[in-house]
Formats: C-alpha cells, sequence, structure tokens
C-alpha cells in the first residue's frame, strides 16, 4: 500500500473495550480495519488526502519495523503497527504523524497489550522533540523497558505538544527524572487513558514529570488515566516542577492510594519547596494503606499484610508507600536479617524517606542493603521531617555519574528531626558528594555510629544549615577511614565533610568521639587552589553578627590522611568568622597543616580555643591566614601519639601513649573550666565559655569513655588489662536457665561482681535476634530476667532450641542454649 493515497479520519476520544484475547479479537480488528478502509476509498473525493503506512513483522506489510516507517511518513500521515514486540527505540522527525496500534480502530484491548514496543533496556523508547503539534498522535501500545541515562525512559519530550492515548506505559527507567514520561519546554501535550505503572526514577516523577506551567499536561477527565506503583527518590508516581505557581486539574481513575499525598504526586519549585499547584481528583486506589507498624524480610511478599513478622513484606520501597505517617506517633518499618537488593529480593533504591518514619535493620552485621553499583540509598522530598535510617550495613552504592551521591540525599529544604545511625557504608562510589548529603534548611541533624571505609568521591559529608539559630548538627561515633577520590577529578575530590552555616547566626555543628584516618584528598587545582583539606567548614558570606557560629571538635581522632596536589594542605579549614572549639582530641597528619584558619581582613574574625589536645607541631601545625584570634591551652601537648597500630581500632592507644589520661580533668570544687563532671550518671564536658557537651558514655570502641579517673585524648580510651576486669569486661556472670527446656516462661539467672553494663540477647540457631531481654548498666549483685517465648514484637516463637549470649560492656562474655518445647 506504500504511496496509495488513503484519507484518515482524525479520531476523537476512544474508551477501552473488551479485553479478551487471542486469534478472535484480532480477526475482528482486521473486519474493522478493512471496513474502514473501504469507507476511506469511497469517500476520497471528500477528505483531504494522507497516506496510510503499515508495520507487520511478517512482511507482509509496507515495513517490518517502525522507524523506517516515521522516517519516510509526511505530514499527516499515519502508521499501523499490527501487533508483535519490536525491539526499538524511536524518534519522531517533525512531522505531524498519527502512529497507531490497531486499537485505534477497534478499541480492543488485547492490541494495546499485543503491540508492543520494548526499549530492551537500551535506550529511550520514544523521543519527541522537533516541534510535533497536538495532531501528533500516539494510540494503544505497550511502551516498556526503556532506559535514559538522564530522564524520560519511555517518553522524552520537548518543544512538542503530542497526544499519547490508551498506552500502557510501565518499566521505564531514568537515572534523573521521569521514568514514564519526561515532558518539559512549551511542551502543550494531553494524556487520556493511560496506564502508567511500575516505572523508576532515581530522583523525581517516577511515572511523570512535567512543567505545569510552559508545558500544558491535560489530564483527561472523562476518558482517565491510571498513574500507580511507580517508584522514584520522591514524588513517587506524578511532580510538577515550575518556577510560577500554575493550578490545574489532575483526574486519574486508578492512582496508588485513593486520596490526595504529595509522596505520591506533587509540584515544586526548582529549588524543591512544595507548592499548591496541583487539584487532585481520583476514583480509587491500588494499595489500601496500613496506620501500623511494618515488618519486611528478605523471604517476605509484597502481597502480605507486612503487619507482623510472620508475614512480611519483600521490599523497603513498598512498605514506604503502604505505612501511614502519623504525626502524632512514630511509625517504623523493621528490617529482618538478610541481604536486600533488586536481583534478591526486587528492592527498588533509592528509597524515599517518609516523615514520622524510621526504618530500622537488626544491625549492622545482621541486615544488608547492596545497591549493586546501580543506585544510592535514600533521597527525602521537601518537608519530610522526624524520620530516622539505620541498623544495617549499606554496600555496592553507586550514583551512576548522575547525582553526586552514593548513599543517602537530603538535599532539598525545610528538614528537621532527623537520625542518621547505626550504619555501615562500604565500597561505594560517586563522582560527588561520597555518602551523606543534608543541606539547605535543615535542623537538628544526627549522625551517630556511622562507619565508611573503602569508599570513592568527593566529601563523604556535604551539610549546611539555613535559618537554624541555635541548632545543633550533631556528629557523634563516626570512624571514616581508607576512603579515596576517584580517579578523574569528575569522580570527585576526596575528603570527609563540607559544612556551610548559610545566612544563620548562632548554629552549631558538634563533631564528637570520632576517628578519621587514611582518607586521601586530591583537589582539582582549578577549584581547590591553594587550600585543600579533609574538613572544610565556615560561613556562606562574610559574617556580620557577633553571635557566632560555632564547631565543636571533642574527643576526636585525625590521623594519617592525605592531601595531594595544592600548596597548603590541610585536615580542618575553616573561614568567615567561625568559633572553632577543640577539646581533648588528636591531630596527627605527618606532612599537613591540622588546621588552616582562612579569613579576609574582616571585623569578626575566626576564633580557635585548643584545650587538652595533642597537636602536630603545635602552633606550627596551624596555618594562620589573616587577622584570627588563637586562644591556645596550656594543656595541650605536641608529641608521638604511639598507636596500637594493630587490630580492628588500630588508632588506639598504645601502653606508652602520652594521650592516656591526659585529656580534660574531673571537677573538683574551686577549679574553672575546662573540666569533666558526672551528672546524673551521665559525663558533661564544661568548655572555656561556660557552655557544656553532653560526651557519649563508651569511646569508639565501646569501652567506658572515663577509665582510671581521667578522660584520655582522642577517640579511644586506654584500658590496662587491670583496669578491664575492674570495668567489669572480664567478668563473666554464670547464667543459670530453668526449667530448660521449658513450655511457658523460661528464668535467667546470673551474677555480677563489679558495675557492668550487660546486655542479654535471644537468638536463633541461625544467629538472628530474637528477643532483647536486657540491656542495662547493673550494680554488683544476683539478678533474675524471665523470658516468657515471645520475640521483640510481642509474638510467640516457633518451638525449637535458641541461643542466649551475654554481653559485659559491650563485650561478648559467651552463651547458653534454651529450649522452648
Amino acid at each position: 500500500m506504500a504511496g496509495s493515497e488513503i484519507v484518515i479520519k482524525k479520531f476523537g476520544k476512544h474508551k477501552p473495550g473488551s479485553k479478551s484475547t487471542g486469534p478472535a479479537i484480532f480477526n475482528k480488528g482486521i473486519m474493522k480495519l478493512f471496513s474502514f478502509i473501504c469507507i476511506v476509498i469511497f469517500l476520497l473525493p471528500v477528505w483531504s488526502y494522507a497516506t496510510l503506512f503499515t508495520v507487520k513483522q511478517d512482511g507482509t506489510g509496507d515495513y517490518t519495523s517502525i522507524q523506517p516507517a516515521l522516517i519516510y511518513a509526511q505530514e499527516g500521515d499515519t502508521v499501523i503497527v499490527y501487533p508483535g514486540i519490536y525491539y526499538e527505540n524511536l524518534y519522531l522527525t517533525g512531522r505531524n504523524v498519527v502512529l497507531a496500534s490497531l486499537y485505534l480502530f477497534t478499541q480492543e484491548d488485547w492490541f494495546r497489550y499485543h503491540t508492543v514496543i520494548d526499549g530492551s533496556n537500551e535506550d529511550r523508547v520514544i523521543e519527541i522533540k522537533y516541534g510535533e503539534d497536538n495532531s501528533t498522535l500516539i494510540c494503544g501500545f505497550t511502551i516498556q523497558n526503556g532506559y535514559a541515562s538522564t530522564s524520560g525512559g519511555g517518553f522524552y519530550i520537548i518543544y512538542s505538544s503530542p497526544r499519547i492515548e490508551y498506552c500502557i506505559i510501565q518499566n521505564n527507567y531514568a537515572r534523573s527524572n521521569g521514568g514514564g514520561i519526561f515532558a518539559f519546554w512549551e511542551s502543550q501535550f494531553s494524556l487520556a487513558g493511560n496506564t502508567i505503572r511500575y516505572n523508576q526514577a532515581q530522583s523525581s516523577g517516577g511515572g511523570v514529570i512535567f512543567d505545569p506551567c510552559t508545558s500544558y499536561f491535560a489530564f483527561d477527565s472523562c476518558n482517565r488515566n491510571n498513574v500507580y506503583l511507580n517508584h522514584a527518590a520522591y514524588d513517587m508516581d506524578i511532580a510538577g516542577v515550575s518556577s510560577y505557581n500554575c493550578q490545574m486539574d489532575i483526574f486519574l481513575d486508578t492512582a496508588t492510594i485513593g486520596y490526595q499525598d504529595p509522596y505520591f504526586i506533587a509540584s515544586r519549585d526548582p529549588y524543591g519547596t512544595q507548592s499548591n499547584e496541583f487539584n487532585i481528583f481520583i476514583n480509587m486506589g491500588k494499595i489500601i494503606p496500613v496506620p501500623a507498624t511494618l515488618f519486611v524480610a528478605p523471604w517476605g511478599n509484597d502481597s502480605n499484610t507486612g503487619t507482623n513478622p510472620n508475614d512480611p513484606l519483600q521490599t523497603v520501597a513498598f512498605a514506604l508507600k503502604k505505612i501511614v505517617p502519623d504525626s502524632t506517633q512514630q511509625r517504623t518499618i523493621f528490617l529482618a536479617p538478610g541481604a536486600y537488593s533488586t536481583s534478591l529480593t526486587n528492592e527498588l533504591l533509592p528509597v524515599g524517606a517518609r516523615g514520622y518514619i524510621d526504618i530500622t535493620g537488626s544491625g549492622v552485621s545482621e541486615t544488608i542493603i547492596d545497591a549493586e553499583h546501580s543506585a544510592y540509598l535514600m533521597a527525602a522530598g521537601d518537608n519530610m521531617s522526624h524520620f530516622s535510617i539505620g541498623g544495617f550495613t549499606f554496600i555496592n552504592g553507586d550514583n551512576n555519574n548522575t547525582f553526586g551521591n552514593a548513599g543517602i540525599m537530603i538535599p532539598k529544604l525545610h528538614y528537621k528531626d532527623i537520625s542518621i545511625k547505626d550504619i555501615v557504608f562500604k565500597d561505594c562510589i560517586s563522582d560527588g558528594v561520597g555518602l551523606i548529603l543534608t543541606y539547605n534548611w535543615c535542623e537538628d541533624v544526627k549522625l551517630c555510629n556511622i562507619e565508611a571505609y573503602n569508599c570513592t568521591g568527593e566529601r563523604m559529608i556535604l551539610a549546611g544549615t539555613t535559618n537554624s539559630a541555635g541548632k545543633i548538627h550533631e556528629y557523634s561515633s563516626l570512624r571514616f577511614y581508607d576512603n579515596v577520590p576517584g580517579t578523574t577529578y569528575n569522580d570527585g575530590e576526596g575528603g570527609i565533610l563540607s559544612f556551610s552555616f548559610m545566612d544563620v547566626y548562632g548554629a552549631k555543628l558538634r563533631i564528637i568521639n570520632s576517628a578519621f584516618y587514611n582518607n586521601t584528598r586530591n583537589p582539582d587545582p582549578m577549584w581547590g587552589g591553594i587550600y585543600g583539606a579533609h574538613f572544610g567548614t565556615g560561613n556562606s558570606e562574610e559574617p556580620f553578627s557577633t553571635d557566632y557560629n560555632t564547631i565543636e571538635i571533642i574527643n576526636c581522632t585525625f590521623a594519617d590522611n592525605y592531601v595531594t596536589n595544592v600548596q597548603v594542605p590541610s585536615v580542618f579549614n575553616t573561614d568567615n568568622g567561625i568559633r572553632l572549639d577543640v577539646y581533648n582530641t588528636v591531630f596527627y597528619n605527618p606532612g599537613l597543616y591540622e588546621m588552616v584558619l582562612y579569613d579576609e581582613p574582616a571585623p569578626y574574625p575566626t576564633v580557635l580555643t585548643v584545650e587538652y589536645s595533642n597537636i602536630e607541631d603545635a602552633q606550627a601545625g596551624v596555618y594562620n591566614k589573616q587577622y584570627n584570634n588563637i586562644q591556645w591551652g596550656q594543656e595541650n601537648i605536641n608529641a608521638n601519639p604511639e598507636w596500637l597500630g594493630s587490630g580492628e581500632h588500630p588508632y588506639t592507644l598504645g601502653g606508652n601513649s602520652p594521650c592516656i589520661n591526659a585529656g580534660a580533668p574531673m571537677y573538683e570544687w574551686g577549679v574553672d573550666p575546662p573540666y569533666i563532671k558526672e551528672e546524673s550518671g551521665k559525663y558533661v564536658l564544661y568548655k572555656t565559655y561556660t557552655d557544656t557537651v553532653h560526651l557519649p558514655a563508651k569511646d569508639l570502641a565501646g569501652n567506658p569513655r572515663v577509665c582510671d579517673g581521667r578522660i584520655d585524648m582522642g577517640a579511644y580510651e586506654f584500658f590496662t588489662t587491670g583496669q578491664q576486669e575492674q570495668a567489669g569486661i572480664n567478668d563473666e556472670p554464670s547464667l543459670d536457665i530453668f526449667p530448660n527446656p521449658f513450655t511457658e516462661n523460661a528464668f535467667l539467672s546470673f551474677g555480677l561482681k563489679r558495675e557492668a553494663g550487660v546486655v542479654l540477647m535471644i537468638r536463633d540457631i541461625h544467629g538472628n535476634p530474637v528477643r532483647k531481654l536486657l540491656d542495662s548498666n547493673l550494680q554488683p549483685g544476683n539478678f533474675s530476667i524471665t523470658w516468657d517465648g515471645s520475640d521483640d514484637w510481642g509474638f510467640d516463637v516457633a518451638t525449637g532450641t535458641y541461643i542466649v549470649n551475654v554481653e559485659v560492656n559491650g563485650i561478648s562474655r559467651g552463651f547458653c542454649k534454651v529450649v522452648k518445647k
């Protein structure tokens, strides 16, 4: 039929018809097409002329693949594609054409499902970017397996206004935005009767992303679309991004849930702040949200209820879609022990944080999330406050050279009360921010008990705060070591932390009880210039207030880090009127300046206070660029720290270290600060300026923070064998269990010779935690604990053999078996 003149009438809206399948439907469709062509030929004198091309894989049509037909088609022509799977990546050529399956004539759903354009996960499925207008129609296909290295996995639409009708757009992927559809830059297009599902974007708009102002997006109110169960870091299904406030209506038949929730559908300005541009009308939801704690396990299934550990979901991503946040009570998603990944458990990464939801694993040695070098761990949209994540190991994170983050990304605005804790990062790769990004209006961010090693990228942490005067960002018990920059400058420059106070005064960054060693930074000489540091901190603008922002470095160890390619390599760099307080800390990095104070002449110089610390080269180890104020305590030392040099914590103090018992003294009446005072069983550091810092109960290795009556310098406390015994570390309580086996209750009894922290943990025979019976600091004496045979969530455990692990002051002291009948 190539070259024959056949008129095609422009069709209006169509409602999906029967979902019957098989040869009968196909034959029915052919008969309808034949009848239609007869009518067209009869009316040729009446209608304007256009050409119809057919695409059939059996060779009986004009073409066997779609793209050649699109190249040959002229303005107003129609390309009809017969059923089959076409592995193609298509682009329209700027001429307004109709591209359709036989659904266009038959309205039989069978043709939508069986006429498939498959992108083979190699490129976008369809690009429309040469000014096509709304006479361009894509109708009646399944569009799947598209892949975009940036945006728009299924459809990529710019400067064009096509109609997309009655298509199934599924399983498409974009490294950036718009897994299913990306439409921007004056694209006035419309959607009717489509199903957009199971698409994924690593950033925003898993299903659809568009500009509601410059790219008008019409959701048909009669022939409604279905948009559900897409995935993204935020704005799971539909995202609108615009510099203006443009109100529009979104009509959906089926959405992920049956009501409006910005976790799924949201509009934002270019800076990420949510706006109220969308009026959303939904007929029904695909899933029913659950207002309860949810459980996830590698052996679970996302069709389970997820409301108890015996009926768990399988993926964290689905649990986050299903759970209902509640600002009056914190809810938790518990992760059972095991490995979670896309290939093993169908996990979708990155997961999107939700406010008032905690994601809690079973422990860093028991729960593993493996990104398989295809994604990062988590991101959050605007206003996601009061959430925490932790209790697992995250490995093989990779931003795929797209976003500059391989771990947790919180780049937007208006965050409060965020806790990232008990996480090990290992073997992650990034071309920008390495692991953790918390920026802009973040308040009360806490990083606690985080270990990161063998990771590649720029700064491991990029953070900052705006409008949070008086707020504290606390980083406690961090251990970052053996991290390196990428192989090129575009892969990152290395380093640990960059923190900026942005137009805020009176805020604090507190780094406490942490160790950073054997990390490498190699700054780009174009940007690194003269100065290069592992820790870069300061104000974003020149200060105009005497209410300084403060950085506190307390009981930290900085050792054997490396910086290359700059004239003034350093560990810590600060500028623009910061108050930097260093207490009980060891800086020992041969070949580097320990601190650089950079400041142009200003009325508010940087103020550095160093007390009870070991600084290599003493004041000569501090590079003072301009007019800064250094207050150097008399108790500081300059000596080789004499590290232990081996084991899990090689920068533990050796027996001959001058840092032992050299930290701030304990309080005595009449003594001026700095000193440490015990208050209500906790150690409190009183600084020179009389403000206080609560010290953690244990050092970075899990030993008591204060030993032998005085704190040591650095992140580790030194213990002799005798001191360990005195602290109860070597005490092995004699544990008795009766009755054993038991049916209803087992009574566990033990005695302690000295005060100690004791943990009793019930585990199954595979080592998985079942029930924490005790976690408390106890005085000497005899104790009895009852186990009623339930797990941590109150459910009865199955009959069988269990293990009772005993820990004293953080060290395992043995185990006993107990049998439940």
